[in-house]
């Protein structure tokens, strides 16, 4: 009886000895599956640091080229308008020639009618004259 009584209490300690193994052993499992579990985590956090970092990278890029796209639209324009001012002030110019010119040839054409109108008027009366004194 002793014996038996022994051989139970030892089947009983080695059975509580393999429950308290097999606890420890899945008390490390879920440690491990924990600590996997966080360095998953703190890696995907990670990466979309990473990704946030290079999107941010990408957006001020973009940012910067649709600036400088923006500066070279304004050069273009400025550059244009002063170009079609600068055709426009020619244009002016030389309208205000042109017209100068024009006007200035017609004084000269009226000028010359005025000075031809008064030399046949002073020949008609000079005609009338020596008719008059003809006639005397």
């Amino acid at each position: 009886e002793e014996k038996e009584a022994a051989e139970a209490r030892r089947l009983i300690e080695e059975e509580e000895r393999k429950k308290n193994e097999r606890e420890l052993i899945e008390k490390e499992r879920e440690k491990l599956r924990d600590q996997e579990t966080r360095q998953r985590e703190l890696k995907r956090a990670e990466m979309q640091e990473k990704l946030r970092k290079q999107t941010e990278k990408i957006m001020e890029e973009q940012g910067k080229k649709v600036e400088e796209r923006k500066q070279k639209m304004e050069v273009k324009d400025r550059l244009r308008r002063e170009f079609l001012e600068k055709q426009r002030q020619e244009k002016a110019k030389e309208t205000a020639e042109v017209r100068e010119f024009h006007e200035r040839k017609l004084r000269e054409a009226r000028e010359k009618l005025e000075v031809k109108r008064q030399q046949q008027l002073e020949e008609y009366e000079d005609k009338q004259r020596a008719n008059e004194e003809k006639r005397r």
